[in-house]
């Protein structure tokens, strides 16, 4: 289950038969110990804050003794002086504001603990200006942090406290997606909503990827791409994903081994030329000759009304070797497959890379050479890491949206194990995709760093294995860390590394690693811890 965050106590608004909109217990709520309630009322500071203060500073206030010395205690203060919590001409407590929305936003009190501590949040849930960029950090960080944790994302500064058009696009997200017209931004009505919503501080809101539509054909298409290493780490990637398929009885039922390289490890690109196709003459380093192998599992998932399916698919795995025609298979495996994972090398945010990094030829590319780019609305790497292989190659994304080549209709997951491919994020989601590939029809995996080649395809497989498991985004994330970790772990540990050398690697790869993107839409499981 997911955990219930405890509800703060609230106060009861209630009329008086003075016409006064005044405080008064919730019945259900435990007494506050008489010296707290002495203590708290007879403390001018505290009477003149509730006297005099705004209606931020008096909630506020009310809140914060209400949690330190109980409901009593703040009921005692508010009482003797015959104190108003919202002041009003008569008639208005009398009639109301005849505006039934504005009526409720005065009578909501925040209670989720992110929030509490903030008058101007509460302000905002009262009807207050909605969230501005000259808000403070400490009112910011609060909603940023619960967007982040309800699956919505701020890939480039997360909760920075700065709000800003990353803020501004998650607010909106989070807005349409909550079935919220009324008013723009983070408004009261929003704020009521994510309130209400965003689970405990610590907590991740759990999201299930739509296994319905993944495994609607009873069939999960997957295509698994290996880049391209200097080091010919791929050479060791292609034997564990032959391990893995054996391990699992799949069979192979096309393609087959790749003829030897016909040059040397670096005699790619030689001529230089990056701008078109091969010149004349140049010998390919190797050929990628795509297999397909095909098994059955039984998976177990979640329907569209959140009722447990078990049935057999059909797992059919494409394994894209590096090397020439190795783009365009990849290409046809994000447009076909309902699930594409790529593990290589990121080439500073440029995209996938299936030949050695000077050669432009097999770079699918992602990050940079686009209009949008060239507009400024994307950011790009730095010229000095772009300049020397893909100078004149095209934005492939692009072209396959300017071609009509995208099943739009399809849902899809993507995961790119790269170091690191949130490079990629803004790109995937800043309009290079079709309008219809938005966040309702792909979900997306990336790395926040760099990885290890030592973790080698534990993350890929990882993702795969979570969900065949048919658990949440979330779970996958955890799961490709603590596998991948561990996998690095157990080679540095085996390695003739020094004591500090080891502990160093270790270190360094301490972090998140992975993240998901794309889940704030997705169903919600309530059973997950």
């Amino acid at each position: 289950m997911l955990p219930t965050m405890a509800s703060t106590p609230r106060f009861q608004r209630v009329r008086d038969p003075g016409m006064r909109r005044s405080l008064g217990p919730a019945p259900t709520l435990a007494t506050a110990p008489s010296r707290a309630v002495a203590s708290w009322a007879s403390n001018p500071l505290a009477l003149q804050a509730a006297a005099g203060g705004d209606a931020a500073a008096r909630i506020a206030l009310l809140a914060t003794l209400e949690r330190s010395a109980g409901n009593a205690a703040a009921v005692s203060l508010m009482r003797p002086a015959q104190l108003d919590v919202q002041r009003q001409p008569p008639d208005a407590a009398t009639k109301g504001s005849g505006d039934a929305a504005a009526d409720a936003s005065a009578a909501y009190i925040l209670t989720n603990v992110r929030f509490t501590g903030e008058p101007r949040l509460q302000e905002i849930a009262s009807g207050g200006k909605p969230l501005t960029a000259s808000d403070r950090k400490s009112v910011v960080k609060p909603a940023q942090t619960a967007l982040l944790d309800i699956g919505y994302s701020l890939l480039r500064y997360k909760d920075d406290g700065k709000f800003g058009s990353e803020t501004s696009t998650a607010i909106g997200q989070f807005r349409t997606d909550s079935g919220i017209t009324d008013g723009e931004g983070l408004n009261a009505t929003a704020m009521k909503a994510l309130d209400k919503r965003a689970p405990a501080p610590g907590k991740l809101e759990q999201h299930y990827l739509d296994y319905s539509r993944l495994f609607a054909d009873d069939r999960l298409d997957v295509t698994l791409a290996i880049g391209y290493d200097e080091g010919q780490s791929h050479t060791k990637s292609l034997e564990e994903a032959h391990a893995w398929f054996d391990s699992h009885k799949m069979t192979m039922t096309s393609g087959g081994a790749a003829p030897k390289p016909a040059g040397g490890a670096d005699a790619a690109n030689a001529s230089g030329d990056t701008a078109g196709d091969k010149p004349k003459g140049k010998k390919d380093d190797m050929l990628s000759v795509p297999e397909t192998w095909t098994g059955k599992r039984a998976v177990t998932y979640p329907d569209k009304g959140g009722k447990r399916v078990t049935k057999e698919i059909t797992l059919a795995i494409t394994l894209v070797p590096p090397g020439t025609g190795a783009k365009a298979a990849f290409a046809k495996g994000l447009n076909e497959s309902e699930l594409t994972l790529y593990s290589g090398h990121a080439r500073r945010g440029i995209g996938p890379d299936f030949d050695p990094d000077k050669s432009a030829y097999e770079n699918f590319v992602i990050g940079v050479n686009s209009a949008l780019h060239k507009a400024g609305r994307l950011v790009a790497p730095d010229a000095v890491a772009r300049s020397h292989y893909v100078v004149g190659k095209k934005n492939d994304l692009e072209e396959m949206k300017a071609d009509n080549a995208w099943n739009t209709e399809k849902y899809r997951v993507w995961f790119f194990a790269a170091c690191s491919s949130i490079a990629y994020m803004d790109e995937l989601r800043g309009g290079l995709l079709p309008e219809k590939m938005d966040r309702h029809n792909l979900d997306l995996f990336g790395t926040t760093q760099s990885i290890p080649i030592a973790a080698g395809l534990v993350p890929v497989f990882s993702n795969l294995e979570g969900i065949l498991a048919a658990e949440t985004m979330e779970q996958i994330v955890e799961r490709m860390r603590t596998s991948s970790f561990e996998a690095f772990r157990k080679k540095i540990e085996a390695s003739d590394l020094s004591a500090d050398r080891k502990e160093g690697a270790l270190k360094t790869y301490g972090g998140q690693w992975f993240n998901r993107e794309g889940a704030g839409d997705n169903p919600v499981a309530p059973d997950v811890p």
